[in-house]
């Protein structure tokens, strides 16, 4: 989900696929924002919410029925301008703080793969900019669409050639609602075909994206 910063209109791939499957099954919408993947595994697992944007590649997709990916992205690292970072390569070397969403899968997969450089946990985003103009991180590591947007607000930063991973985006349901999956298949295609999951990432302005 993207916000617009203008009129604070929600957007992005898994708001759209969320408001049109409801437009087609005829029932009202009942968004659940959150602001950790974590916490959205967790309200489709137990069944709290019944659809949801989902990273298929989270160690965490066992415990959800996930779709096939719709789109797919490099995931990379933003520096700030003060940086002599030069590509994702350099990034794993003694005194490099790395910044991640808590309990992301760029935690996990960071944590298990760097030899000197250190993964710092963040709540959220929010708290990005402050440190990197106060020196408490090097680098701020996921997805390259969230990263672009971020690159946005914070003045000079850039985003990394090169990547450590790729993300395969895509929908989840609870477990055990296996009567409702052939619909989810369908109209999946059906958002493909449509040409409407390539015109969200359009409104959503997302970079870096390879449509599946």
């Amino acid at each position: 989900m993207v916000r617009d910063p203008v009129t604070g209109k929600m957007g992005g791939v898994g708001y759209e696929l969320g408001t049109a499957l409801a437009a087609r099954l005829g029932v009202p919408l009942q968004v659940m924002e959150f602001g950790a993947f974590g916490d959205v595994a967790t309200a489709i697992a137990s069944g709290r919410a019944d659809f949801g944007a989902f990273n298929a590649s989270s160690p965490r997709a066992s415990e959800v029925w996930v779709a096939q990916p719709v789109l797919s992205q490099e995931s990379g690292y933003l520096v700030p301008a003060s940086s002599t970072l030069g590509s994702a390569a350099d990034i794993d070397r003694a005194g490099v703080r790395v910044g991640v969403q808590q309990n992301s899968s760029s935690q996990g997969l960071l944590t298990r793969t760097f030899k000197a450089a250190t993964v710092v946990p963040l709540p959220n985003l929010q708290g990005v900019p402050q440190m990197f103009a106060s020196g408490q991180l090097e680098a701020y590591a996921t997805n390259k669409g969230i990263l672009f947007d971020l690159s946005d607000r914070i003045p000079g930063s850039r985003v990394l050639p090169g990547s450590f991973s790729t993300e395969h985006q895509s929908v989840a349901i609870p477990k055990g609602r296996d009567a409702g999956v052939p619909f989810v298949v369908s109209f999946l295609e059906d958002a493909r075909r449509s040409g409407l999951v390539k015109e969200a990432v359009e409104r959503a302005r997302l970079r870096g994206v390879i449509l599946r």
